[in-house]
C-alpha cells in the first residue's frame, strides 16, 4: 500500500481524501490531496475518530482516480457506506489512510501534529460503527428529547429508564475504551456522535450520560467488567477531560496517564504518544518513535518500557509535582524491568487515585522542596517525611462477601488506636468517613446523612448470617460507596498508631511516609541491597499510595520534621 503515497513535506502537511460519488454507479472515486494546515484559509475538511479493530484481511476496497486501489477494513468499508448516503463529496482525514503506516518517520511526524489536525477539522465524526436495532431505538430516544439535569429533575419514568438503558448498551461499543479518542474529541468543537445512518451532537450525548448516573441506580444488575460499565466510566472520564481542556487549555499529563490505566491500545507506546496534544507542553514528555515495530520482541518490550521510563523522569524531575508516585507501585500489574517509580501503562488497572485527591484537596506532602535526581536509569533519589511502619494490619475487605466484611470490620474494631474519640458516636463517625475518603457516591463531600447509612449498614452487617444477606443492603448508599472506595483494600495501623487504608500488598514492615510535591501519603518498602538482606529504606520500592486519617491535609503533615532521602528503584 506504500507506493499511493508521496512523500509529505518536512512542515505542517497532511494529506485529505477527497471523495466523490460517481452518481451513475454510486462507487466512490479518491485522491489525496497534500495540504498545509498553517495556510490562513485551509481546505475544510472532517476528521474521523473510530476503533481500527483487530487485524483481519481487508473487507473491501475503494479506487483513486489513478487506478490504484486503498483497501478497507470491515469498519471502514461501513464507514464509507453510511457516508456515501449522507454525501455526494466529502474530504476527510483518516489516521490509517492518510498516514503512511509502513513510513514510521512520517507516523512520528504526523502523530506529533494530532492536536493540530484534530483542532483544524471542521467537523470531527465519532465513527461507533455499523448500526443495530437496538442502536437506532438509542439513537432515536437521544434525537427525541434532550434529559433534564437539574439537580430537582422529576423521577425518570418507564420510558426514560428504558431509553437510558439503550444509551448505556451503546457504551459497550469498544470506541469508549480505546486511547487516541480522548485527545480526538476533546480537540474539537464540533463533535457528532454517528452510527449508520445516525446521528447526534455530543452536547446531546453528554447529558444522556450524564443521566444515566442520575436515574439508572440498578448497578447490582451489573459486573463491573460488564463492557456497557467500562464504557460508561470512559465516556464519563472523556467528558470530564474535555471540559478540563477547555477550561485551562491543556491537561495535567498526571491525570491524562492516569486515564491511560482504562485504555487500550495496539501500540502500547500510545499510551504517551496519544496525548500529545492536550498534555503540558513544557514537559519534555518523549516524542512519538515508532522506529521499533510492533511485535519485534524483545526489543519492542524494551522500547515500551523506555518510553514509559523516560515519561516518569520528564514529569518528576521536571516540573513541580511528584503527583506521578501514585500511579507507580507495585500494587499494579507491571513488567519486572520497569523501576517501580514509573508508571506500567500496559495493564488494565481500575484505580483513581487523583479523583478523591482533586475532590477533597488532598496535599498531605505539601510543596516539592528538593527536586528528584536521577542517580541511573533505573533509580530515582527522592526527599521523604517517615510517618511509621505498618504494625498491624486487618483482612482484606470484599463488599460482595458478608463473611468478609464482617471479618474485615471485626478487625478494625480490635485494632489500638482505631477509634479516637470522646465517645463511642464520634468514633464510629470518623470511621463511616474513614471508609469513604469523607466522599459520597457521587465523589462529592460526604454529608451527616452518610453517618445514618452508616448505621444502617452496620447493623445489617452484625445481624447478616448467610451471602443471601447482601440482597438486603443493595439499596443503601453506604455499602455501594464502601465498594468503590475500599474494595480489596484493607486497613492497618503504624507503630505511632496512626489508622491507614492501603492496598492488600501492603505488609507489616512497610513505611508510610509523605513526600514533598505529592498530594498523597505513600507506602515504601525496603529493597534487598547488595547483599541480598533487607534493612534500611535508603534503596527501596514503592508499593502504593494510601489513606491516612488526619494526614491527609499538609497543615497536619507539617509536623512532621524529620526527611530522610531514599533512592527508589
Amino acid at each position: 500500500m506504500g507506493s499511493v503515497y508521496e512523500p509529505l513535506p518536512e512542515t505542517s502537511h497532511i494529506r485529505l481524501l477527497q471523495v466523490q460519488v460517481d452518481q451513475s454507479s454510486g462507487d466512490l472515486v479518491c485522491d489525496f490531496k497534500i495540504v498545509r494546515l498553517d495556510d490562513a484559509k485551509p481546505d475544510p475538511f472532517t476528521a474521523i475518530s473510530y476503533t481500527w479493530g483487530q487485524p483481519a484481511p481487508p473487507a473491501s476496497s475503494i479506487r483513486l482516480s489513478d487506478g490504484r486501489v486503498l483497501p478497507l477494513s470491515q469498519t471502514l468499508t461501513d464507514l464509507f457506506d453510511a457516508l456515501r448516503r449522507r454525501r455526494w463529496h466529502f474530504a476527510v482525514w483518516i489516521d490509517s489512510l492518510c498516514i503512511n503506516q509502513h513510513d514510521a518517520k512520517e507516523k512520528a511526524s504526523q502523530v506529533s501534529m494530532m492536536g493540530q489536525i484534530y483542532s483544524s477539522a471542521q467537523e470531527l465524526l465519532v465513527w461507533l460503527g455499523a448500526s443495530t436495532p437496538e442502536a437506532r431505538r438509542a439513537f432515536h430516544f437521544m434525537g427525541s428529547s434532550r434529559p433534564s439535569t437539574a439537580e430537582d429533575a422529576p423521577a425518570p419514568d418507564e420510558s426514560l429508564a428504558a431509553g437510558l438503558k439503550l444509551v448505556l448498551s451503546i457504551l459497550a461499543r469498544p470506541w469508549f475504551r480505546r486511547v487516541w479518542v480522548i485527545q480526538e474529541v476533546t480537540l474539537n468543537s464540533g463533535v457528532s456522535m454517528v452510527c449508520g445512518d445516525d446521528l447526534v451532537g455530543f452536547a446531546t450525548f453528554q447529558d444522556y450520560v450524564f443521566s444515566i448516573w442520575k436515574f439508572l441506580d440498578d448497578w447490582h444488575d451489573y459486573d463491573d467488567d460488564d463492557p456497557r460499565i467500562q464504557g460508561l466510566w470512559s465516556a464519563t472520564r472523556l467528558i470530564n477531560l474535555r471540559r478540563e481542556f477547555l477550561r485551562q487549555g491543556f491537561v495535567r499529563y498526571e491525570i491524562l496517564l492516569q486515564a491511560a490505566f482504562y485504555c487500550e491500545a495496539t501500540d502500547q507506546r500510545d499510551a504517551v504518544f496519544a496525548f500529545r496534544g492536550i498534555g503540558e507542553q513544557d514537559r519534555p514528555v518523549p516524542p512519538p518513535d515508532y522506529t521499533v515495530p510492533i511485535g519485534q520482541e524483545p526489543h519492542y518490550s524494551e522500547a515500551v518500557q523506555e518510553v514509559y521510563r523516560k515519561t516518569a523522569v520528564a514529569l518528576l524531575c521536571h516540573g513541580p509535582s511528584l503527583d506521578l508516585l501514585a500511579l507507580g507501585g507495585i500494587e499494579r500489574p507491571r513488567s519486572p524491568g520497569l523501576p517501580t517509580w514509573a508508571p506500567d501503562l500496559r495493564y488494565l488497572a481500575f484505580i483513581e487515585p487523583f479523583v478523591p485527591c482533586d475532590i477533597a484537596e488532598w496535599n498531605a506532602g505539601g510543596p516539592l522542596g528538593i527536586s528528584p535526581e536521577l542517580i541511573s536509569p533505573g533509580r530515582l533519589k527522592i526527599q521523604v517525611c517517615p510517618i511509621g511502619t505498618i504494625d498491624e494490619a486487618c483482612p482484606v475487605f470484599d463488599a460482595y462477601s458478608v463473611a468478609d466484611q464482617k471479618e474485615a470490620m471485626e478487625r478494625i474494631f480490635r485494632m489500638k488506636s482505631t477509634l479516637p474519640g470522646s465517645t463511642q458516636q464520634d468514633c464510629l463517625g470518623q470511621l463511616a468517613m474513614d471508609l469513604l475518603f469523607g466522599l459520597d457516591i457521587d465523589d462529592l463531600p460526604a454529608g451527616p446523612v452518610y453517618h445514618e447509612y452508616f448505621t444502617e449498614w452496620l447493623q445489617w452487617l452484625r445481624a447478616s448470617s448467610s451471602q443471601d444477606d447482601l440482597a438486603k443492603i443493595s439499596h443503601n448508599k453506604y455499602h455501594r460507596t464502601i465498594s468503590m472506595r475500599v474494595d480489596g483494600w484493607k486497613a492497618f495501623t503504624t507503630l505511632r498508631g496512626d489508622f491507614c487504608i492501603g492496598p492488600a500488598c501492603a505488609e507489616v514492615g512497610d513505611m508510610v511516609c509523605t513526600v514533598p510535591g505529592c498530594r498523597l501519603p505513600m507506602i515504601i518498602r525496603s529493597a534487598p541491597g547488595e547483599s541480598g538482606v533487607s534493612g534500611t529504606f535508603e534503596q527501596s520500592i514503592i508499593v502504593s499510595w494510601c489513606y491516612v486519617r488526619g494526614l491527609m491535609d499538609h497543615k497536619a503533615a507539617k509536623s512532621q520534621r524529620m526527611m530522610m532521602a531514599v533512592t527508589l528503584q
